[in-house]
C-alpha cells in the first residue's frame, strides 16, 4: 500500500550538512548518511515507513550537495524493496517550516506526516496518524520523555539549556503552550486564555518534541499564509497553540451571545405560545377544555425552555446550578429528553466539531517504546550505544544478537585473549589485536586495533586504526582516523582523516583537520 493509496502522505526532512554535528560532518559526510549502529541515519525513518506499509514518500534535502549525496543510497534501498523516495531540493538556509512551505504544492492528501530524518523510534507510525485523524486535530506531535532531568546538567542559579517548555491540559491530550530554549530562558509568559479555557496547565520541562508531526490540510494552509514562520518546532507549533486559543475564544464568545439571546427570547416565545393557545381555545372550546389546554401549553413551553437551557449549559461545558431539584424533577415529569441527549449535543454539534478541528494534539511516547533524535554530537554517541544494547534499541537495526549480547560477524579477526563485551556492534573485516578489549562500542567496517588497546563507550566509523597501547574512552572517532601508539583519548571527537600523534593525551577536545 503506497502513501497515495492511504489518506496521508509522508515527508522526510533529511536536513543538510548540520554544523551542530561538527566535526562528524567536516569531511563532506551529510548528516542523513552518518552511521548509527553501522546503518545510515536516514535508514531508520525509511524502515519505519516500510513497516507501516508505505511504499513511497518525499525526501526534502537542504542544498544540492545533500541531495546528490543521498541519491545513490536511496536508489539502492529502493532496489532492495525499500521505500520509493522522491527527492526535492530546497535552499540550504531553509528552516523546517520554510522547507515544508516550499514543497506544499506536491502535497495532495488531507493529512501530512512530517518525519525528521534524524529520529529513531519503534512507535508504529499509523498509531500516531489514526490518533490524529480520529480526534480531527489541526496538528498532532510526538512528545517523549527526557532521559535525564534538565537540572542535572544545569549550573546552580542558571536556567537550563536546550529545554522544551510544553504546557498540557489536565488530560494530557492538548498542547496549550510551547516554547523552546536553544540556549537559556529565564522568564515564561503563559497565555491567560489557556488557563481560563483549560482550568489549569501542566507545564513540563521533562518532555521534548521528537520532530514527528501530523498536519491537517488546514494547518498547511495556515503555514502557507504565514511566511515569517521559519522553524516547525520554534515558530509554527507555538503559533498554532496561540491560534487555537484565539479560535476557541471566538467560539466561546459566539456561544455566549447565542445563549444570552436564547435566554431572552425563550420566555417571550413561551408567553406568546400561551397567549395564542388561550385565544384559540376561548373562541371554540368550553372553559374546562380551555383550561386544560392552557396547562398543556404551559408545560410544553416550560419543557422547551428547560431543554434550551440544558443545551446551553452543555455547550458552555458547565451545569446549570440555578435550577433547583424541584424544578428539575418537574421538567423530568413534564417530559425529559432522551438520556445522553446533552452529551450528544456536545459531541456532535458543529461547535464541538469546530473546536476539535482547531486543536493542537499530542501523542506521548508510551512506556516501553523507544524514541530519540540524533541532533547533537552528544546525542550521536548516546544513540549509537543505545542501538547496540539488546535491551534498549538493537531491534531497530534489524541485526541479530549473539549469545554474548553483541553483534560480531564471522569476518572479524580476534587475537589471543582479545575480548568483545556485550552491547557492542562490530563491522565486517575488523581486526582486534592480542589482549585488546572492546566494551559498549559501535565499530564500523575494516577497523584495526593493535596489541593491548582498550576501547570503552566509543563510536568508531569505518577504517579507524588504533595502534598498540592506546586507551580510548567515551569518544566519537570518524572514518580514516589513525590513533598512533600509546595515545590516551577521553571524551573527545575526532574528525575524518585526523592523525593523533604518538603518546599524546587528549581530554574533552575536538580534533579535526583545518
Amino acid at each position: 500500500m503506497s502513501s497515495s493509496d492511504t489518506s496521508f502522505q509522508v515527508l522526510v526532512l533529511a536536513g543538510g550538512e548540520c554544523k551542530r554535528l561538527y566535526p562528524l560532518t567536516s569531511g563532506g559526510t551529510v548528516k542523513a548518511l552518518l552511521p548509527v549502529g553501522n546503518r545510515p541515519l536516514i535508514s531508520y525513518p525509511l524502515r519505519s515507513l516500510t513497516e507501516a506499509g508505505i511504499k513511497s514518500c518525499i525526501v526534502v534535502a537542504l542544498g544540492e550537495h545533500v541531495s546528490a549525496a543521498m541519491q545513490s543510497y536511496l536508489a539502492d534501498q529502493e532496489a532492495a524493496g525499500g521505500v520509493s523516495c522522491r527527492v526535492l531540493t530546497v535552499p540550504e538556509d531553509c528552516g523546517s517550516a520554510d522547507a515544508l512551505r516550499q514543497v506544499a504544492k506536491y502535497i495532495t492528501a488531507e493529512t501530512t506526516v512530517v518525519y525528521s530524518g534524524d529520529l529513531l523510534t519503534d512507535l508504529p507510525l499509523k498509531a500516531l496518524v489514526v490518533t490524529h485523524q480520529v480526534t480531527g486535530a489541526l496538528a498532532t506531535l510526538l512528545v517523549g520523555h527526557l532521559k535525564t532531568s534538565p537540572t542535572t546538567e544545569t549550573k546552580p542559579g542558571k536556567p537550563p539549556r536546550g529545554v522544551d517548555y510544553l504546557g498540557l491540559d489536565p488530560a494530557r491530550q492538548t498542547l496549550l503552550f510551547a516554547a523552546s530554549s536553544p540556549e537559556s530562558l529565564r522568564d515564561l509568559k503563559l497565555p491567560l486564555a489557556a488557563v481560563q479555557q483549560a482550568g489549569c496547565i501542566e507545564l513540563h520541562s521533562d518532555l521534548q518534541d521528537q520532530h514527528l508531526y501530523v498536519f491537517s490540510r488546514t494547518a498547511l494552509k495556515l503555514l502557507t499564509s504565514q511566511p515569517s514562520l521559519s522553524s516547525i518546532k520554534l515558530d509554527f507549533i507555538p503559533w498554532l497553540t496561540r491560534h487555537q486559543l484565539k479560535q476557541r475564544s471566538c467560539q466561546h464568545n459566539n456561544t455566549s451571545t447565542h445563549s444570552s439571546t436564547s435566554s431572552l427570547l425563550a420566555p417571550m416565545a413561551a408567553a406568546a405560545a400561551i397567549g395564542a393557545s388561550s385565544r384559540s381555545y376561548s373562541q371554540s372550546s368550553p372553559p374546562t377544555q380551555s383550561g386544560t389546554s392552557s396547562a398543556a401549553a404551559v408545560a410544553e413551553a416550560s419543557r422547551n425552555n428547560l431543554s434550551a437551557a440544558a443545551a446551553d449549559g452543555y455547550s458552555n461545558g458547565s451545569s446549570r446550578s440555578d435550577v433547583t431539584d424541584g424544578e428539575q424533577d418537574g421538567a423530568n415529569v413534564a417530559g425529559a429528553s432522551m438520556p445522553g441527549e446533552g452529551y450528544m449535543h456536545l459531541s456532535h454539534s458543529a461547535q464541538a466539531s469546530s473546536s476539535r478541528s482547531e486543536r493542537v494534539g499530542l501523542y506521548l511516547v508510551p512506556q516501553g517504546r523507544y524514541a530519540a533524535r540524533v541532533n547533537t554530537v552528544q546525542a550521536y554517541g548516546d544513540v549509537n550505544r543505545e542501538v547496540a544494547a539488546a535491551d534498549t534499541a538493537l531491534h531497530l537495526t534489524g541485526q541479530s544478537v549473539s549469545k554474548y549480547d553483541n553483534v560480531v560477524p564471522a569476518s572479524v579477526s580476534l587475537g589471543a585473549k582479545a575480548t568483545i563485551g556485550p552491547a557492542c556492534i562490530v563491522g565486517e573485516d575488523c581486526i582486534i589485536g592480542d589482549k585488546s578489549s572492546v566494551k559498549r562500542t559501535v565499530m564500523g567496517n575494516n577497523c584495526k586495533l593493535g596489541t593491548n588497546v582498550k576501547v570503552i563507550n566509543c563510536v568508531f566509523m569505518d577504517n579507524v586504526v588504533a595502534e598498540d597501547g592506546c586507551h580510548i574512552q567515551n569518544c566519537v572517532v570518524c572514518s580514516g582516523v589513525v590513533v598512533q601508539e600509546r595515545c590516551s583519548l577521553k571524551d573527545c571527537q575526532v574528525g575524518p582523516g585526523f592523525v593523533v600523534a604518538q603518546a599524546s593525551e587528549h581530554k574533552s577536545e575536538t580534533l579535526a583537520r583545518t
